[in-house]
């Protein structure tokens, strides 16, 4: 893995992990007066352990933050 491939999974895992983090934490007060209580993440089927072998062609980076996101 290059240092780009690093840079490049370093922003993915910050958009589809850590930034999804860090708007929850900024609403949960209002989630939290709501009367449904709920939040909700949509990820991708990338993201699925079961479907890793069957997409190996594509990103690794995006389908391991896809897979940390649903986690």
């Amino acid at each position: 893995m290059t240092c780009s491939d690093l840079q490049t999974f370093e922003d993915e895992l910050r958009v589809n992990t850590v930034a999804p983090i860090e708007l929850i934490r900024r609403f949960l007060p209002l989630v939290r007066k709501g009367a449904a209580k709920k939040v909700v993440f949509i990820s991708s089927i990338n993201g699925s352990l079961d479907w890793a072998a069957d997409t190996a062609t594509l990103s690794i980076t995006y389908s391991a933050t896809k897979a940390a996101l649903n986690m």
